[in-house]
C-alpha cells in the first residue's frame, strides 16, 4: 500500500473538438518483482541456479556477500 495516491484530470471543449487529460501517481510504495523473487526461489534443478544473483549466496560461515542463504524450509538450516 503507497503512502500517498493522488491524481489529476482535466477536460477541455472547443467546438467539435475535446481534450481530457488524466494524470494518477503514488509514492512511498514497494514494488514486488514477482519474476525476479521467482527466480531467487531457486533451485527447483538440483545444480542449475535459476539466477545469477544467486552464484554469490552465502553458503557457509565466514562467507561475504549481500544475498542470504536459500532455504527451501526451515527444517533444512540444520544441514548449514
Amino acid at each position: 500500500m503507497p503512502d500517498f495516491i493522488g491524481g489529476f484530470n482535466n477536460s477541455l471543449s472547443f467546438g467539435n473538438f475535446d481534450f481530457n487529460i488524466l494524470f494518477n501517481f503514488s509514492m512511498g510504495a514497494y514494488i514486488y518483482d514477482y519474476s525476479y523473487a521467482g527466480l531467487m526461489v531457486g533451485f527447483q534443478t538440483a545444480g542449475n541456479p535459476d539466477s545469477v544473483d544467486s552464484i554469490d549466496r552465502w553458503q557457509q560461515p565466514g562467507d561475504i556477500t549481500d544475498t542470504p542463504l536459500f532455504l527451501a524450509s526451515q527444517n533444512d538450516f540444520s544441514t548449514v
